[in-house]
């Protein structure tokens, strides 16, 4: 049998279907189905670059945004994160035990928050008045006219300047 004889039989031979495509249209040996490829850079469709702020912007935007919610016989506007807090009050009320932790938990860790905000607001108030009592025992020594002085209410963290 020669060469040409064991080609025509192979082809002869060899069925065409799903997975098996004919012979003169299978790729040939080391060359690429996808010659020219995907160009560097591009991406697939349907997908785009989203950076970490781009994704926090969108987050802001869509929990600010203004959605209608029905309260007895009248319709309000809320912001969206404002509604799903109060639908996460209602279903903690209505005995949610998930709802019940999960509002506590956010409610605790605001109040935790605005505590340690006060705090280090008064801290800083203090530190302040100590530093120009310093500046004002220094003007009295030198005999320069005093800076206004600085009282802290304790009760409310405000403080007040008084000029001489």
């Amino acid at each position: 049998m020669s060469g040409d004889d064991a080609i025509a039989q192979a082809i002869a031979v060899y069925s065409v279907g799903y997975s098996r495509p004919p012979v003169g249209q299978q790729f040939k040996k080391g060359q690429s189905g996808n010659p020219k490829g995907r160009p560097k850079g591009s991406r697939p469709a349907g997908t785009s670059p989203i950076n970490a702020d781009r994704a926090k912007a969108l987050l802001i935007e869509e929990a600010y945004r203004p959605v209608r919610v029905r309260e007895g016989e009248t319709v309000i506007v809320l912001p969206a994160i404002q509604a799903v807090f109060r639908a996460m009050g209602v279903s903690a009320m209505q005995g949610n035990r998930l709802s019940q932790r999960t509002l506590a938990e956010l409610v605790s860790k605001v109040e935790n928050e605005e505590t340690a905000v006060l705090v280090n607001h008064y801290g800083k108030m203090v530190d302040y008045k100590l530093h120009w009592e310093r500046e004002i025992d220094r003007c009295r020594r030198l005999g320069v006219p005093e800076p206004p002085r600085c009282r802290i209410l304790s009760t409310s963290s405000s403080t007040r300047a008084r000029g001489q």
